[in-house]
């Protein structure tokens, strides 16, 4: 029997999709096959992808204000150690909380996609970018916990 030669993840690439619910699918399969290509554990494919859809769900939701003619750019990195991803609007930006506990009060509508991202993934960052707000997140092949 012939095995065909595994394809070689790609290390750096982008996809940008427009603020609408309805394409957040494409980023969800994208982010799928680049981790299984990269070859994550299942779990760690579906943490990353977990926390990615969410933070694409927030840059057109709360960035984006849902606007048509706003675009959501992620940006995928792979290094040996791990895969990072960037999520940028074109939002005013906003000052993330400390993290609470699931149960506060003031999570029973919203908030708990970044307590979720935080649980899921090694980093999350928020920083103001060029056209609007980031947020990157990375998972680590192996959690480095002495650093």
């Amino acid at each position: 029997m012939r095995q065909t030669p595994r394809r070689k993840p790609r290390t750096e690439w982008s996809l940008t999709i427009p603020s609408d619910r309805n394409r957040i699918h494409r980023v969800l399969r994208a982010t799928e096959a680049w981790l299984r290509e990269s070859r994550f554990s299942e779990q760690a494919v579906h943490d990353v992808t977990t926390a990615v859809v969410e933070a694409g769900m927030n840059a057109i939701v709360y960035g984006n204000r849902e606007d048509p003619r706003k675009r959501v750019k992620l940006s995928f990195r792979l290094t040996p150690e791990a895969a990072a991803v960037r999520v940028e609007d074109e939002g005013q930006g906003f000052r993330p909380r400390p993290p609470r506990v699931l149960d506060h009060p003031s999570l029973r509508r919203h908030g708990r996609g970044i307590l979720l991202m935080r649980a899921l993934v090694d980093e999350v960052r928020f920083e103001h970018c060029a056209r609007g707000e980031c947020v990157s997140l990375v998972k680590f092949r192996r959690r480095n916990r002495g650093s």
